[in-house]
């Protein structure tokens, strides 16, 4: 793809600016005094890379004199959010009166109140006081509420959960929990099941096949694995749990 030629020469004109005089005797210091045909003044002077970005992306803008957005004082007046309702939250009235910069006290679902400001509530960026993110569960299997960071027996439950949840992307064997071990040429020499608990892995090589490595791989998650599960089920959890790990458990 070859680039594009910027010949920018007096008489060029970008949007609402033209060149009346170049700067500089070399290229890359070179800059331009314009003509603004907004407010007539022709002592514009721009750099090299702004006029070039101006082509490139054939700006229509001026010197500056005429802002592209509307001034506050000019914006439309907010309109009350007394009683309305975002997301989990229900206004109940006006802390701080600032235009846009308003504050409101908002209640949750949860009764607990928050403090926002009036575009976070507009524009839907704060949706509650909080508990809606400590219970979104992410694509890797996190737990939330107290299984977020419990240990059973010295096993912890939420690495139990992302064992279980979805697969590494730099596993290469396919299966998990197992590693493929290579020679120079490429061809597979052997198979290893690994497992890891409490930051210690536990590892057994030397399979010939996939598939012997990942009975093996369920071997190890019965040993390790499996005494823990059963003692988690006798648990009373009422916050939200991941649903494969759900699916797992047998709930």
């Amino acid at each position: 793809m070859k680039k594009r030629k910027f010949n920018i020469t007096v008489g060029t004109s970008v949007g609402k600016i033209t060149v009346l005089e170049i700067i500089g005797n070399r290229i890359t210091d070179q800059k331009y005094r314009c003509h603004c045909d907004d407010c007539g003044r022709d002592d514009f002077v721009v750099s090299r890379a702004t006029l070039r970005w101006r082509i490139k992306y054939n700006s229509k803008a001026g010197c500056g004199c005429i802002p592209t957005r509307p001034r506050r004082e000019e914006m439309p007046p907010p309109r009350d959010l007394t009683n309305k309702k975002f997301g989990e939250l229900t206004v109940k009235k006006l802390l701080k009166k600032d235009g846009y910069r308003s504050i409101y006290l908002c209640e949750c679902s949860c009764t607990k109140t928050k403090n926002v400001s009036y575009q976070l509530l507009v524009n839907g960026k704060t949706r509650s006081c909080g508990h809606l993110a400590k219970q979104s569960n992410s694509k890797y299997g996190k737990l939330a509420g107290d299984l977020l960071s419990s240990k059973v027996d010295g096993v912890s439950v939420r690495q139990i959960a992302q064992m279980y949840s979805v697969q590494q992307k730099n596993n290469t064997s396919g299966a998990k929990g197992v590693a493929v071990y290579k020679r120079k040429d490429g061809t597979v020499r052997c198979y290893r099941a690994y497992i890891k608990v409490n930051g210690k892995q536990i590892s057994h090589s030397g399979f010939a096949t996939v598939e012997e490595a990942s009975l093996e791989r369920k071997r190890l998650e019965e040993e390790y694995f499996e005494p823990t599960l059963e003692k988690v089920k006798d648990r009373k959890i009422t916050k939200n749990i991941d649903r494969r790990v759900n699916e797992y458990l047998g709930r």
